[in-house]
């Protein structure tokens, strides 16, 4: 199950663990000083729980992380953070936003920039 030398911890701590991430994909993002109370609004402590323990591996009844688990998690916290920002942002009518065929994803532009041909 685990690579030779792979190293692995216990998770005794989910919420400690879930905050650590949440402050380390905040850092990946930006590099301002952002309250604990304003990262809520994109991302809880709960869903950052949820996120850690769907990837961390059951064993004897105990969640395991590896520094493999530990990554991906941080990244996709990032990314929920990320799409929350631009969705906020859309939502606030800053941002506009449409699906885009050819790259099978949704695209964002400052509105009333021209050079997407929409204003």
């Amino acid at each position: 199950m685990f690579e030779e030398g792979e190293e692995r911890k216990v998770v005794t701590d989910m919420t400690g663990l879930a905050l650590s991430c949440r402050s380390w994909a905040k850092e990946l993002l930006c590099d301002n000083d952002i309250k604990e109370e304003v990262l809520d609004e994109f991302i809880t402590i709960d869903q950052c729980s949820k996120i850690l323990r769907k990837r961390c591996l059951k064993e004897d009844e105990e969640l395991i992380i590896t520094n493999d688990i530990l990554s991906d998690s941080v990244l996709e916290i990032s990314e929920q953070m990320y799409a929350s920002a631009l969705s906020k942002l859309a939502a606030a009518d800053i941002l506009e936003s449409a699906w885009d065929e050819d790259e099978q994803d949704f695209v964002f532009w400052r509105k009333g920039d021209s050079r997407y041909g929409k204003t």
